[in-house]
C-alpha cells in the first residue's frame, strides 16, 4: 500500500506519515531512474536525455562536486538559472551527497540575487548565461562586502569568458569544463528561495511529492478501485511550466513526473504559441500552471491537437475563476482538472480536489491530505473556530517547513511551539472536512469597519465571460479609511460603464478598465503590491472625477 500511514516523531512530535516513502531524495532518485532507466526523462530544445542517462550525468557531477569543489553533506549550492537540464541534473547531483540545492528566485534584480546569495552563504554557485551577465561584473565587489561568503567555484552553463571575480579561485568555469568522472557519499536535503519574500527556503522530504500522487488518485481510493503499481503504466509526457525556483517546479513537477516515470518537456520561457507547439510534438499528457495560463491554453486554437490525449491539469497558485472548470473542460473533454492550495512552506501543496468531489463543491480547494491537519483559526483571539467560520488558516503535517532559513524572528512570528504554520491565508472548512479559500488577510479591505474580500469582487466580476482577469485591492480613502476597487483586464470593447452595470454589488468603485495582462509575481499569482500602487496612483488621478457606479 503505498499510501499506508503511520505515527511517528518528526522534529520531537508525534506526527502522521506515509509509511512506505523514501527515507531521503537519495533513494527516491536511485529508485526510480532505476525503474524508468529506459524512458525518455528530460527534453529540452534539442537536447533528450533518459533517466538512465540523467542518472549516470547525475553521478558524475556529484563525483566532481565532491573531488573537485569540495562540496559536503549540509553544504549549500545556489542555483540561479532558468529552467535548464543541467539544472535539474545538478539538483539531484546535489541530493546524492547530502548538499542543499537553494534555487534562487531568477526574476529578482541583482540587488535581490546578491542578498539571496549572502543569506544562503553557497560554497558553490551555478549560474546561466542571463544570471552570468548579471552578477559576474559584481561579484569582486559583493565578496569584499560579504567576506563570511567564499566560493569554491563559479560555474556557468552557457558560454563564458572566463571573467575574473576578484579571487583566482572563484574565476568563472564554464559548464563543458567543469565536471569530471566518479561517485560520492549519500544522504539528502533540499532548499528553495521563492518570491515572496525575496528568501523563504523549506526542507521537505519525497513525501511532499506523495501529496500530489494522492491527490491525482484519490477518486480511485475513494470508489475503492486498486492503485496501479509504479512502473506498470505507460510513460506520459509532462509539459513543465513552473519555474525551478518555485516550490511547484522542484516537487510537483520534476519529483512527481519521476514517480510516474513521465517525460518532462522544459521551455524557454512561456508562450502559448510554442507551448501548443510543444504539445503536439511531445504528446503531451498532463501539465499544471496558473488559472490565467490554463484559460491561456482552453481559448487557443493552436492547442486542439491534444484535445482528445492531454489526460490532467493542476491548477494551483491563485483562486481558480468560476468558469475555468467549464472553459476548459470544453476544451479538453478527456483531461481531469485538478485544483490544489498550498504554499511553499507547505511543501507545495496541502489540500487538493478533482473529480466528483469537485463536481459536487466546485468553490472549494479541497481536503487535506492524510498526513496533514487543518484548523481555522481567529486570527486576534486565536481561539479554534467551528465549522463554516472564517479565520485564518493554520497547517501542521511532516510536509510543513522547519523554519526560515537564517530568519528566526519570521519562524517565530509564522510558527507555533506546537507546530502550527500559521499561513495568513483566510478560509473556511465545511463538515466534511473541505477547504474553502475566503482571501489573503492583507488583502482584506476595511470599509469603514466592514471587512470586504477581495475575493468576493473579484468573483462577481469573473462572472461576466469578457473579464480575463481581476484584482480587487483597497485605496484610501479620507471618511471611510479603505475603499474596494479592482484593477480589470477585459476583452475589447467592453466599458467600464457596461461592467459596472451588469456586476451591480455594492461593493465599492471599479475605476481601471484595461486589456494588457496585470503584474504577476513568479509564482504566477497576481502582484497584490504592485496592483495596490497602480491603483492608487490612479484613485489619486481620478479623485475629483464623478464616479460612474458601485460595484
Amino acid at each position: 500500500m503505498p499510501f499506508e500511514l503511520e505515527k511517528t516523531l518528526v522534529d520531537g512530535r508525534l506526527q502522521t506519515v506515509y509509511k512506505h516513502a523514501e527515507p531521503n531524495l537519495r533513494t527516491y532518485f536511485l529508485k526510480f531512474t532505476t525503474l524508468y532507466a529506459q524512458r525518455e526523462c528530460i527534453v529540452y530544445e534539442q537536447e533528450r536525455y533518459t533517466y538512465a542517462q540523467v542518472r549516470a550525468r547525475a553521478e558524475d557531477i556529484s563525483d566532481a562536486l565532491w573531488e573537485r569543489y569540495g562540496v559536503r553533506k549540509g553544504d549549500r549550492v545556489a542555483i540561479i538559472t532558468r529552467n535548464l537540464p543541467e539544472s535539474i541534473i545538478t539538483f539531484w547531483a546535489l541530493c546524492l551527497l547530502g548538499a542543499i540545492p537553494a534555487f534562487v528566485n531568477t526574476w529578482q534584480a541583482r540587488d535581490g540575487l546578491e542578498h539571496c546569495i549572502a543569506l544562503v552563504s553557497p560554497k558553490l554557485l551555478i549560474l546561466d548565461t542571463e544570471r552570468t551577465a548579471i552578477l559576474s561584473p559584481h561579484l569582486p565587489a559583493f565578496l569584499a562586502a560579504h567576506p563570511s561568503v567564499h566560493f569554491t567555484g563559479v560555474i556557468a552553463i552557457g558560454p563564458t569568458e572566463g571573467v575574473q571575480t576578484g579571487r583566482s579561485h572563484t574565476s568563472i568555469i564554464s559548464w563543458t569544463t567543469a565536471f569530471p568522472p566518479r561517485a560520492a557519499p549519500p544522504a539528502q536535503a533540499r532548499r528553495l528561495y521563492e518570491s515572496e519574500p525575496a528568501t523563504h527556503p523549506d526542507d521537505p522530504a519525497p513525501s511532499s511529492s506523495r501529496l500530489a500522487r494522492l491527490h491525482a488518485r484519490e477518486p480511485l481510493l475513494r470508489a475503492g478501485q486498486p492503485l496501479p503499481a509504479p512502473g506498470t503504466t505507460p510513460a506520459g509526457a509532462f509539459l513543465m511550466t513552473a519555474p525551478l525556483f518555485h516550490v511547484v517546479g522542484v516537487t510537483t513537477n520534476v519529483m512527481v513526473n519521476m514517480f510516474r516515470g513521465n517525460k518532462l518537456v522544459l521551455m524557454r520561457k512561456w508562450d502559448t504559441d510554442e507551448a501548443a507547439r510543444l504539445c503536439v510534438a511531445e504528446s503531451i499528457t498532463d501539465t499544471s500552471g496558473s488559472p490565467a495560463l490554463l484559460l491561456d491554453m482552453a481559448r487557443t486554437a493552436s492547442f486542439a491537437g491534444v484535445r482528445r490525449t492531454l489526460r490532467g491539469a493542476t491548477s494551483g497558485a491563485a483562486p481558480l475563476p468560476p468558469r475555468l472548470r467549464a472553459e476548459f473542460g470544453r476544451a479538453f473533454p478527456g483531461a481531469a482538472l485538478v485544483h490544489v492550495y498550498g504554499l511553499t512552506e507547505t511543501s507545495a501543496i496541502a489540500t487538493g480536489v478533482v473529480g466528483p468531489d469537485f463536481d459536487a463543491r466546485p468553490t472549494t480547494a479541497g481536503l487535506p491530505a492524510p498526513v496533514t491537519e487543518i484548523r481555522i483559526v481567529d486570527p486576534e483571539t486565536l481561539a479554534v473556530l467551528p465549522v463554516q467560520a472564517v479565520g485564518e488558516m493554520w497547517i501542521r503535517g511532516a510536509n510543513v517547513m522547519r523554519c526560515y532559513w537564517g530568519d528566526p524572528d519570521a519562524t517565530r512570528k509564522a510558527m507555533t511551539r506546537e507546530g502550527w504554520f500559521r499561513t495568513g491565508d483566510l478560509g473556511s472548512l465545511d463538515e466534511d472536512g473541505f477547504l474553502y479559500i475566503k482571501d489573503r488577510l492583507k488583502d482584506i479591505i476595511v470599509r469603514g469597519g466592514e471587512n470586504i474580500p477581495s475575493t468576493l469582487i473579484e468573483d462577481a466580476l469573473y462572472h461576466d465571460p469578457r473579464v480575463h482577469e481581476a484584482a480587487a485591492v483597497a485605496v484610501p480613502d479620507g471618511r471611510l479609511g479603505e475603499l474596494p476597487a479592482a484593477l480589470v483586464v477585459v476583452e475589447q470593447g467592453l466599458t467600464e460603464a457596461q461592467l459596472l452595470h451588469d456586476v451591480q454589488q455594492r461593493y465599492g468603485s471599479l475605476f481601471e478598465i484595461g486589456s494588457n495582462a496585470l503584474e504577476r509575481n513568479a509564482a504566477g499569482k497576481l502582484d497584490k503590491m504592485k496592483l495596490r500602487e497602480i491603483a492608487k496612483a490612479e484613485w489619486a488621478r481620478r479623485m475629483g472625477r464623478k464616479v460612474l457606479g458601485n460595484l
